[in-house]
């Protein structure tokens, strides 16, 4: 009882904080759940991904916090959050990347999305390999 206590606590202060808050899965309503969902922001998702990551390169760190943003913005059933865009950095170095291509993201994207339909729907815009 104590953990749901303090998770709706927790749900409540970052609603009011006016953090972005989604529901765990597709079928749990966002009224009855305390999983919440972390915008850092391009900044601080890059320092962290270079704190997590440090043999992660500079621009690598960049190109991966603005393609997640630019994912969050879609209608994705599972946005991805920052501990995805960490394991996706993490599978780009080590598969050797020093930047973020439309193939090598493409092939990578089951690392950062948890739903095929999310996959087949960023693969369709094209916004995970879009450097710009």
């Amino acid at each position: 009882m104590i953990a749901s206590v303090a998770g709706t606590t927790i749900f409540n202060r970052l609603k009011q904080a006016q953090y972005d808050v989604l529901a765990a899965s597709n079928t749990t309503s966002l009224s009855s759940t305390s999983n919440v969902y972390y915008n850092p922001g391009f900044d601080r998702e890059v320092a962290i991904l270079r704190r997590r990551l440090p043999e992660l390169s500079d621009e690598l760190a960049g190109q991966v916090a603005a393609a997640t943003a630019r994912m969050r913005k879609l209608d994705l059933i599972k946005p991805p959050g920052v501990a995805e865009s960490i394991d996706w950095a993490a599978a780009l170095g080590a598969l050797g990347a020093r930047s973020l291509d439309p193939e090598v993201a493409a092939a990578t994207l089951g690392a950062v999305l948890k739903y095929r339909e999310d996959i087949d729907r960023v693969r369709a815009t094209g916004v995970a390999g879009d450097s710009t």
